[in-house]
C-alpha cells in the first residue's frame, strides 16, 4: 500500500471505517483505526477536524459554481470537481455549510434581478407600468405617471408619542 491511498480516501471523503475495509480487502491489510490514524499523520493526510481554510475553500467553491454555466451542478458534484480538480479536500459539514451560503448569495442576486426588473409598458392600466417597482421613481416623480404625492409627513415627536402608548416593546412587535 502506498500513501496516495491514504490521500485518495480523503480526498473521496471515505469514513474511517469504509478506509478500513478498503486497507482489508483490497490491499489485504488488517489494521485499526488508531494504526490508520498514526499512518495518516505520518504521511501528512489532511483531517477533516483540523480544516482551516474557509475563506480557500468558499472561493473555490463560488469559482466552480460561477464556471457551471447551465447552474445544473449540485452540491455533491461541486464537491467531488472541488477535490479532483483543485485538491482541496473540503469537509462534508463545512461543505454543506459553506454551500446553503453560496445558494443564498445566488437567491439574493436573482431576487434583486428580478425585483428591479422593468415590467412591460401597458397603456390601459390604471396604475404606472414600464418601471421597475423597487426604484422608487414613482414615488420620487408621480406626476410623470399622472399621480399626485398625497404623503403627509409626520413629525417624529407624534410617532414617538403613539409609540408610548402601546404596551408591547418596540423589539417585541418588530420581530
Amino acid at each position: 500500500m502506498k500513501s496516495h491511498n491514504l490521500h485518495d480516501f480523503q480526498r473521496r471523503g471515505l469514513s474511517l471505517a469504509i478506509r478500513l475495509r478498503y486497507l482489508e480487502e483490497k490491499h489485504g491489510m488488517k489494521i485499526g483505526s488508531t494504526k490508520l490514524k498514526k499512518l495518516n499523520k505520518k504521511f501528512e493526510v489532511p483531517s477533516a477536524r483540523k480544516f482551516n481554510d474557509v475563506e480557500g475553500a468558499t472561493a473555490a467553491i463560488a469559482d466552480i459554481v460561477s464556471r457551471d454555466i447551465n447552474q445544473g451542478q449540485g452540491p455533491d458534484t461541486v464537491k467531488r470537481v472541488a477535490a479532483l480538480r483543485l485538491n482541496i479536500i473540503i469537509p462534508r459539514h463545512l461543505f454543506r455549510w459553506l454551500w446553503s451560503k453560496i445558494v443564498q448569495i445566488s437567491l439574493d442576486e436573482f431576487v434583486d434581478y428580478f425585483n428591479n426588473k422593468k415590467t412591460r409598458r401597458q397603456r390601459a392600466r390604471i396604475l404606472p407600468s414600464g418601471v421597475a417597482p423597487n426604484v422608487n421613481v414613482v414615488f420620487d416623480m408621480p406626476q410623470d405617471y399622472g399621480l399626485e404625492n398625497l404623503a403627509i409627513a409626520v413629525p417624529q415627536a407624534a410617532i414617538d408619542q403613539l409609540r408610548d402608548l402601546i404596551d408591547t416593546p418596540r423589539s417585541e412587535a418588530l420581530r
